[in-house]
């Protein structure tokens, strides 16, 4: 049987056309980084903290950020935590109105 990599990066069997164990997930996942990232965006701004700063806060790079913040990435957990320290909240904040 095929193998193949869902857009959450989940390694499965394919079934028929369906790759991904969960693949309800897999189909909103865009939708959730959309909203994670205007999320961390509402956050700094409401902090008053410019993309520059807050990259140098998480060591990162403002593009990379600002990927993030745009719902072009995935952060990984390590990034989240950074962005939520840099931001200095806890990191469930950022996910409270995903």
């Amino acid at each position: 049987m095929p193998r193949g990599v869902c857009h959450f990066g989940h390694l499965s069997l394919s079934f028929g056309s369906q790759l991904c164990p969960v693949p309800s997930l897999c189909q909103k996942t865009p939708f959730l980084k959309l909203r994670l990232g205007k999320e961390i965006t509402k956050l700094r701004k409401a902090k008053d903290i410019s993309q520059d700063d807050l990259a140098v806060d998480c060591n990162m790079e403002r593009s990379y950020l600002a990927e993030f913040e745009e719902g072009k990435a995935n952060p990984s957990l390590k990034v989240l935590c950074k962005i939520a320290y840099g931001l200095k909240i806890q990191i469930s904040q950022l996910f409270v109105n995903v």
